[in-house]
């Protein structure tokens, strides 16, 4: 490891706005970091939706915006748990053997208290009295946990303190972790999508994109060196919406499906799968949504399978890559900064380093290495073809991206 402070970041930069330059320029002067790695999902969110732009598009933006080497957090991560998510971020952060901190956002002042929670090793036999109430696993793990503490009430009712705690659990589980550094989230909440704030979400500014437009209310919640690119990357794909496309083609697949080939191709168990398939006959993908819900599984899970299903093959079916640890470390982009991490990694990396694609890349490989390898070029074409790109297979056509 080099011997300086190397910030880790996990995240979607869904886009890149003021509130992740606030978070990469308060850590690198609290920390005196030398440089900023951020492992970030490619081109479906964790939300279960297609991101805003492609994972290049915004690879160039978070190097305009302070990163300094961007790496792909696999799709098998990223369309998964927060759990998952957290764990495949921190894994693929410390595999690269220059991470000192992995820096994340938090909405409590009592980051210890999260923490101390992640030290539980929370069974499903111990929630099943919650689950058997018709509770989701998250409130059931929120109900669990606050009978052991207290004072937690509320605490995991915050996206960022669940993916927080998400963070602490997986940097126990390794040997010569790097250090966890929260920062309390600033501006407005995950979920607000007004744009009051001067530091707005990415849920408000998205919704204005796609409704409005780049708007000057929008615009505000931008970094200038951020603003100075966005026209034009946006300017090069349709910010319409992609449900009706992308329902045709989930209905395409359920009506071919058994019930057992649901559970195969995603994480659908305990008869959920049932359930998608009796829901094809719904005329729309909101419709078939509203159909599947239920208080025990929120939108974001069903979204997520239903893009499981759709990225999911033969040769790597999704529900098989549940357990399955990061396999290499995908180069999107770096800086010159970034240049100079790269080369220190190939002496310290525990995994391999894939920059330029080749079409025969991971034929000597380990199972898990293909799996996610070939999960990741399907996601990338399911998302060109979602947005009528007739691009194909572009993960061995781009190169990754070097920002000047």
């Amino acid at each position: 490891m080099l011997k300086e402070n190397i910030i880790g970041i996990v995240a979607e930069y869904n886009p890149f706005h003021k509130g992740h330059a606030y978070q990469i320029n308060t850590a690198k002067q609290a920390l005196h970091a030398t440089g900023v790695i951020a492992v970030m999902s490619g081109n479906f969110t964790q939300r279960g939706e297609m991101a805003l732009l492609d994972k290049w598009q915004r690879t160039q933006l978070a190097l305009a915006g302070g990163v300094d080497l961007v790496l792909e957090l696999p799709t098998i991560y990223a369309l998964r748990s927060s759990e998952s998510f957290g764990a495949g971020g921190v894994q693929s952060l410390a595999a690269t053997g220059l991470v000192s901190h992995v820096v994340f956002g938090c909405e409590t002042r009592e980051p210890e208290l999260l923490a101390q929670i992640a030290t539980e090793k929370i069974s499903k036999a111990k929630l099943l009295p919650y689950l058997d109430k018709g509770l989701t696993y998250g409130a059931a793990v929120e109900s669990y946990l606050q009978k052991l503490y207290p004072n937690s009430q509320g605490l995991l009712k915050e996206p960022n303190n669940i993916l927080a705690m998400s963070y602490y659990q997986a940097l126990h589980k390794l040997k010569n972790a790097p250090k966890p550094y929260p920062l309390v989230r600033q501006g407005a909440g995950y979920k607000e999508t007004a744009l009051s704030s001067t530091l707005p979400s990415a849920q408000a500014l998205r919704q204005e994109l796609f409704t409005k437009g780049l708007t000057p209310q929008a615009a505000q919640g931008f970094p200038p060196q951020i603003l100075a690119l966005l026209p034009s990357l946006l300017s090069q794909k349709p910010l319409s919406c992609h449900a009706g496309a992308f329902y045709l083609l989930l209905k395409h697949s359920l009506s071919q499906s058994t019930a057992a080939d649901v559970r195969k191709h995603s994480d659908c168990s305990e008869g959920l799968e049932n359930k998608f398939l009796a829901a094809i006959t719904a005329n729309d993908y909101d419709t078939f949504l509203t159909a599947v819900k239920s208080k025990r599984y929120p939108l974001t899970r069903l979204k997520r399978l239903a893009c499981q299903l759709l990225v999911s093959s033969s040769a790597a079916p999704f529900g098989s890559t549940g357990k399955m640890a990061p396999a290499y470390l995908r180069v999107l982009g770096f800086n010159t900064t970034g240049r100079r991490l790269l080369k220190a990694m190939k002496q310290t990396a525990t995994l391999p380093i894939l920059t330029k694609l080749h079409k025969n890349e991971g034929c000597e490989q380990s199972k898990a290495f293909q799996a996610e390898l070939v999960t990741d070029i399907a996601a990338t074409n399911l998302y060109d073809l979602l947005n009528e790109n007739n691009s194909f297979n572009r993960d061995y056509l781009v190169s990754p991206i070097y920002y000047k």
